[in-house]
């Protein structure tokens, strides 16, 4: 069942397609199995394979959804892998062997920007109305971040207990 699966790169783990994608995938082994002429020739023999081809068909339904699950995990994790704009990020340095000696014989290490810094964006931005007084606002840089930011959190807070070990796994 799993080597059906896996040549129609129909199995788990797999980049997500779209429904026409797998219903034309499934058709197309279907039609390669079974050609029309063989179809209507052993009618008989075709509706057996058809029954035998349900829990194959099953499985594949279900990995179709859990690929399509496993990649908005996968780009929820992303997303909240990045540094929140309000916040954001340190500098980040490493020591790094120049390949020369000290004169005492160590290494020559060489401090080196690994992950430059990046400035938080002010809370708040101040705009001219159409009176021109002066409104202060949320940074909607910041506000649509966040908004970002808590839908990356519901869908991993909503992946199945399945999709999240296999990611871990990965």
């Amino acid at each position: 069942m799993m080597g059906i699966l896996e040549d129609l790169k129909l199995d788990k783990g797999r980049p997500p397609m779209n429904a026409g994608q797998f219903q034309r995938r499934v058709l197309a082994y279907n039609e390669n199995i079974w050609p029309q002429a063989l179809r209507e020739q052993y009618t008989d023999a075709f509706e057996l394979w058809k029954d035998e081809m349900r829990p194959i068909l099953a499985e594949a339904e279900a990995n179709y959804a859990f690929n399509h699950k496993l990649a908005a995990y996968q780009t929820a994790r992303a997303r909240l892998g990045r540094y929140r704009l309000a916040d954001g990020r340190p500098e980040i340095t490493d020591l790094i062997d120049t390949g020369k000696i000290n004169p005492d014989g160590s290494p020559y290490l060489e401090s080196v920007v690994v992950q430059p810094a990046i400035e938080p964006l002010p809370a708040t931005i101040e705009t001219i109305n159409e009176s021109g007084q002066t409104v202060v606002s949320p940074n909607p840089a910041i506000v649509q971040d966040d908004a970002d930011r808590a839908a990356a959190q519901a869908v991993i807070d909503a992946t199945p207990a399945d999709v999240v070990e296999f990611y871990e796994g990965l």
